[in-house]
């Protein structure tokens, strides 16, 4: 009975682990080219040696559900809103302070 209930409580755990709709490393990896593609398109006086510092800020300051959509893993959403996106987390303030942090000037 004990080794039933111990099997039960990992298998919950692994489904747990593998919840749908919950971003991977993968997903972050994925997101983080497409932020500095969608950065370095709109702005394209920023400078491209700060791609990845950009697209590290954005990732970090983007919501699971953000992150998923970045990576192109949301069917219903056109690259224009995701290029929106990762335009309006890279504007808001901890993504700011992150640029700053990275001595870069903000999406102006």
């Amino acid at each position: 009975m004990r080794a039933l209930a111990v099997s039960l409580v990992l298998l919950l755990a692994a489904c747990a682990a593998e919840e749908p709709g919950t971003p991977t490393a993968e997903d972050r990896q994925a997101a983080e080219p497409f932020a500095a593609g969608s950065i370095a398109a709109s702005f394209p006086d920023y400078p491209a040696s700060a791609a990845a510092e950009v697209a590290d800020c954005v990732a970090e300051n983007a919501t699971g559900e953000e992150l998923m959509i970045l990576a192109g893993k949301a069917k219903t959403v056109n690259e224009k809103s995701r290029r929106t996106l990762a335009i309006a987390i890279a504007n808001r303030p901890a993504a700011e302070a992150c640029l700053r942090g990275n001595d870069l000037p903000p999406l102006r």
